[in-house]
């Protein structure tokens, strides 16, 4: 029960960075503080938040997982491509998104797309699309709290109540922090789990006896040799995965996050570090999870490989229920926590399994990407911030974080007064076929923001009318004065300029000439 309650601190500590940052921030009453931090994140909190909040659940358990059962073409099916891809993404389109949002005040994508491509109710649907686009990854991160504390306390803390404890913590800090406490504690996450990949390789290692008898006994078998090559993946395959990391920088919390950056400079140190934090984290997931396959000491893993071995030598007469409860036995989502369990001491592997959740609770900044759209996208576009104070803007958006939060803990919790059914053998956490459709409909959607960003002309050239005096600016929706009678007076309209003698309202993406 010890690392139980190291992970319970670590959680504390957590919530406290959370509302440290809520009481440190000078202007939080303005919406811009509260959902962007005031756009004023230095470069090694920008760096470290944004490595972090791409990490999921994924980066650790999953990884390890799918290399246990796969071998390490996991490496490079997902973290070699990711690592040259994901810092490009952040050069051609995240500076570039810095840019527009810094001149005009966006504050989310869908209010560039709205702008950009001259739409108004189209933004809704794109909103709608992403919400539920997001929603996979929500899950994932929930059900990794859940996983990750029922291996740590040996089976004491059920799966649901590790889920609810893991939302409630992440709603908490989110609720009071805003993005300021959200990049804080990612930033304190991401130092945590780039410690523990270096630590939990050379404790699991030297537990082992050395990682070359362990290597040599898999090459030595036939059943296990596969597992160091790449032959159960094509080659087409294998190139396949290299699209799927253009979905990165289509993530609407990845884009909120390079609106926080205080300057562009700061772009340049993340592109350059990037691929070696990919490479601190996924290298030694990947390489215990594929030594895990002759750690035959460690009873929870031995019986792994027997309902692996079972699913592959009787699959033809194995009834459908019993082939989905030996798939269950046998996912290695929880491999490396078990690993941890064998050799680790009882307060090291507390120390790593905050590590692990350290990267399982990065869903946080997902929450607060799912508030500032609704937010920003929904409530405000229609109407919400020109009848009611900024105040009651950030207030709506309290509300949407709790709902967003009760979700995650509704998802792993059985409902109220349900009679107890009969358990079923739990699926794998990290269900990919759900993500990676999300993640290929996201890919494709990256041309669209690729346009938005750099093509000059994606909508016609704007007439030179005459506006009448109902006319309005697209962005705040205000009507323009009429024109002073002094030919040299001026006047502003949100981000444009109406200038005398001239009636029509200068908007924001239009040129005036």
């Amino acid at each position: 029960m010890i690392p139980a309650i190291v992970v319970f601190v670590y959680l504390a500590s957590v919530l406290y960075i959370g509302i440290f940052a809520f009481r440190r921030s000078a202007q939080r009453d303005k919406a811009e503080d509260y959902f962007l931090a005031g756009r004023s994140l230095g470069v090694v909190v920008f760096l470290l938040s944004l490595f972090g909040t791409n990490m999921t659940a994924f980066a650790l358990l999953g990884s390890s997982g799918h290399a246990f059962g796969n071998g390490i073409v996991t490496y490079g099916l997902m973290a070699s491509s990711s690592a040259l891809i994901v810092p490009l993404s952040l050069f051609f389109i995240g500076t570039r998104m810095w840019g527009l949002g810094k001149k005009y005040g966006f504050m989310t994508p869908v209010q560039m797309f709205r702008d950009r491509w001259e739409c108004g109710h189209i933004g809704t649907v794109i909103t709608i699309v992403q919400a539920i686009l997001l929603v996979p990854y929500i899950i994932i991160g929930v059900m990794g709290g859940g996983t990750t504390m029922n291996a740590i306390s040996g089976g004491r803390i059920p799966f649901w109540v590790g889920g609810a404890i893991v939302a409630l913590v992440v709603m908490s800090y989110v609720f009071f922090g805003g993005m300021r406490g959200t990049a804080w504690v990612n930033a304190f996450q991401t130092t945590l789990f780039l410690l523990f990949g270096a630590i939990a390789l050379g404790v699991i290692g030297a537990g082992m006896g050395g990682f070359d008898k362990a290597v040599n006994e898999l090459a030595s078998s036939p059943a296990t040799a596969a597992l160091l090559t790449r032959e159960r993946v094509s080659p087409l395959y294998f190139f396949s995965y290299t699209f799927i990391p253009l979905s990165s920088i289509c993530f609407p919390h990845i884009i909120i996050f390079c609106l926080t950056a205080e300057r562009v400079q700061h772009f340049k140190k993340t592109v350059i570090l990037y691929p070696l934090c990919m490479l601190a984290i996924w290298l030694p997931a990947v390489f215990l999870g594929v030594t895990a396959n002759r750690a035959v000491e460690v009873p929870a893993i031995q019986a792994k490989l027997e309902a692996r071995k079972t699913l592959a030598t009787n699959s033809a007469t194995l009834l459908p229920e019993q082939k989905t409860e030996l798939r269950a036995k046998a996912a290695g989502d929880d491999v490396l926590v078990r690993l941890l369990e064998h050799y680790a001491p009882l307060w090291l592997a507390g120390l790593l399994g905050a590590g692990i959740m350290a990267a399982v609770m990065a869903s946080d900044s997902q929450i607060l990407a799912l508030s500032t759209m609704f937010t920003e996208d929904i409530f405000a576009f229609y109407g919400g911030k020109r009848r009611f104070a900024v105040q009651i803007v950030i207030r709506t958006w309290r509300p949407a974080s709790n709902r967003a939060g009760c979700a995650r803990r509704n998802a792993g919790s059985p409902s109220a007064g349900a009679p107890p059914a009969r358990r079923r053998p739990r699926p794998p956490a990290f269900p990919s076929s759900v993500s990676r459709t999300a993640s290929t409909i996201r890919a494709g959607s990256t041309s669209c923001r690729t346009a938005t960003c750099w093509w000059p002309r994606p909508t016609p050239r704007p007439r030179r009318r005459r506006a009448s005096r109902a006319s309005s600016c697209s962005r705040c929706r205000r009507s323009p004065a009429p024109a002073p009678p002094v030919p040299t007076a001026s006047r502003s309209c949100a981000t444009g300029t109406a200038k005398a003698g001239q009636r029509r309202a200068v908007c924001c993406w239009k040129t005036s000439s």
